[in-house]
């Protein structure tokens, strides 16, 4: 049971060193004074998962939505190409649909896409 390459022989001589250099009351204050260092070192480690696995649940969320709307924005773009009688068959009816979009999901650039779809059409 080597712990960071200390034998159990080795953990004892130190601390036996220890004792000696110290002394037996001051030891008792350095292991106290080590402890809290060890638990406030615990409780960081822990609040930093906590926070990264946040940050990872957050990202994937917001990666999945993306990924939806890129769904979305496929299909129409489909279906304004093939002409097919959906939403979006028509030049006016594909920029209607993108400014729908774009205000239902309180973006203020509708114009801009709007443009953007007009150039691809182009």
């Amino acid at each position: 049971m080597d712990f960071l390459n200390v034998g159990p022989w080795e953990l004892v001589l130190v601390l036996i060193i220890a004792i000696l250099v110290a002394g037996p009351k001051r030891m008792v204050e350095i292991a106290r004074t080590l402890g809290q260092y060890s638990r406030q070192l615990r409780d960081l480690s822990r609040e930093f998962t906590t926070a990264l696995q946040a940050e990872i649940q957050a990202t994937e969320e917001e990666a999945s939505k993306t990924g939806l709307d890129l769904r979305e924005v496929q299909r129409d773009l489909e279906n304004v190409f093939a002409g097919s009688p959906g939403q979006g068959s028509t030049e006016t009816g594909a920029e209607e649909e993108i400014a729908s979009r774009a205000e239902r999901d309180g973006r203020e650039d509708a114009q801009t896409e709007a443009e953007d779809a007009e150039v691809e059409k182009a």
